[in-house]
């Protein structure tokens, strides 16, 4: 039988690759983008460093620019919230939510893998923060 947590992460489909990219995500309640991070990034979504609470469920755009050897331009994508994570667990340096890209066309997705694979594979369940969010958000501890 198998455990709860590997068929959790089973339906995934791609492999979360650790980043540090900056993004602005655009939601119905606000007029200017959210300011955020990237932490981890795979080829169906991303998880995002957030201040703002976001429902699941709720639709926005998220765009970023993935550096180094990435010949195309900023990447700007219809997403959904597919988990608000609270930032309430043991290691959670804050809080964020996991985004599900709804547009991403087969050559964006072709040249997000080759981009990818150049980065450190995560651990299913394993979610690495950042403290830079504070920062980016104008905000001092």
């Amino acid at each position: 039988m198998q455990s709860p947590r590997k068929s959790l992460f089973a339906g995934r489909g791609f492999a979360r690759r650790a980043v540090a990219l900056p993004c602005e995500l655009y939601t119905p309640r606000h007029d200017t983008p959210l300011v955020t991070l990237a932490t981890n990034l795979s080829e169906s979504g991303m998880y995002v460093e957030t201040l703002e609470p976001l429902a699941c469920g709720e639709d926005v755009v998220v765009s970023f620019w993935p550096h180094g050897e990435w010949a195309g331009g900023p990447l700007t994508l219809f997403a959904q919230i597919a988990r608000p994570v609270p930032g309430r667990r043991q290691g959670d340096r804050g809080s964020g939510v996991g985004l599900r890209f709804l547009d991403l066309s087969r050559a964006e997705r072709c040249a997000l893998t080759r981009w990818l694979r150049r980065r450190p594979r995560l651990t299913p369940g394993i979610r690495r923060s950042s403290s830079w969010l504070p920062l980016a958000a104008g905000i001092r501890g």
